[in-house]
């Protein structure tokens, strides 16, 4: 015996689940079953919709509204998990710091939505360039993060030069022809050093402070520096 979990809303009606019977022998269900179980899959629809929508304000709370890319809150928790593996495995890390060159341009000159395109793009980009596990994030702006575990200072460079490049990558669409770099600070730690362990906030800093080495020294560049506290 099979009954449907149906979950109706306005526009559509569709099965989420099903609540199974099975019985040893052929049989026929007494009319007080059947509306038992009905009302345990009116009951199982109403709790699978409620998990559903825990789920959906998480990822809003947790994820940049514009890109679908993590948010300050989720990349400070994600930078945690990564120095806690750092300590616990011995191998190093990185945090990537992105800043883009040009955007205020795009922005004034041909609005807010070309520059939210622009935006969507240059995440879509980094998405793409990033391994599995490595945490994307926009910090808001045109501020963008990238954290990742197990990459030393040459992985790093090599991560680096690959996100620098593919955000110089002429844009399509609206932009197209517009010019669009970035200014990369790159921040590492090794366990291994004799720094002292950073926090994620820290170390965010101190990534976002090689970034700003970066401006300060003529923009569209890479800078990595290791972290000494």
């Amino acid at each position: 015996m099979l009954t449907p979990i149906i979950d109706v809303r306005e526009d559509e009606t569709r099965g989420i689940g099903e609540i199974s019977c099975w019985f040893r022998r052929p049989r026929t269900l007494e009319p007080q079953v059947l509306h038992t179980l009905e009302s345990l899959a009116v009951q199982a629809e109403l709790v699978l919709d409620h998990l559903a929508l825990q789920d959906r304000i998480r990822h809003r709370a947790l994820h940049d509204g514009l890109t679908g890319l993590a948010n300050r809150i989720l990349l400070e928790e994600q930078l945690e998990q990564i120095l806690s593996q750092s300590r616990r495995n011995q191998q190093a890390c990185a945090v990537l710091f992105l800043d883009l060159d040009g955007f205020k341009k795009i922005n004034d000159q041909l609005g807010h939505a070309v520059g939210d395109e622009v935006l969507i793009t240059v995440a879509d980009r980094l998405r793409a360039t990033c391994r599995s596990g490595e945490v994307v994030s926009r910090l808001g702006g045109d501020e963008f993060v990238i954290a990742a575990a197990d990459l030393d200072e040459e992985g790093a460079a090599q991560l680096a030069e690959r996100v620098w490049q593919v955000v110089r990558a002429s844009l399509e669409g609206s932009a197209a022809g517009m010019p669009l770099s970035s200014s990369v600070g790159v921040m590492t730690w090794d366990p291994a050093s004799d720094a002292p362990t950073p926090t994620s906030s820290s170390l965010l800093a101190a990534a976002d402070a090689a970034m700003y080495e970066v401006k300060r020294t003529g923009r569209d560049a890479v800078f990595i520096r290791a972290w000494q506290g």
